[in-house]
């Protein structure tokens, strides 16, 4: 589904998008250098605690390694994008 809509008084066509969309295009890596690029290390650390990939047996990096190479990294990542496309009227739910 399509919506045509005007910037500087061109018609421009954005194409409306599902979950299942988004999560076919994004790749594990896409993942990984997003989330590197918006949450700090401490944040990521964090989120690998919330995630459950933390070891008291491991350092911090391998603990931000081992979330950012899970499913769950790739889904929070999908989720970020479903809201930022929710937010923008691209979606289709």
């Amino acid at each position: 589904v399509s919506q045509s809509r005007y910037i500087c008084c061109f018609p421009v066509t954005i194409e409306r998008v599902t979950r299942e969309t988004i999560s076919g295009i994004v790749t594990q890596r896409k993942a990984q250098d997003e989330l590197e690029n918006t949450y700090t290390t401490e944040e990521l650390k964090d989120l690998a605690d919330e995630y459950g990939y933390s070891s008291m047996f491991t350092g911090k990096e391998t603990d931000i390694d081992r979330f950012l190479n899970s499913s769950d990294a790739k889904k929070l990542y999908v989720d970020i994008l479903v809201d930022q496309y929710r937010a923008a009227g691209m979606l289709t739910e």
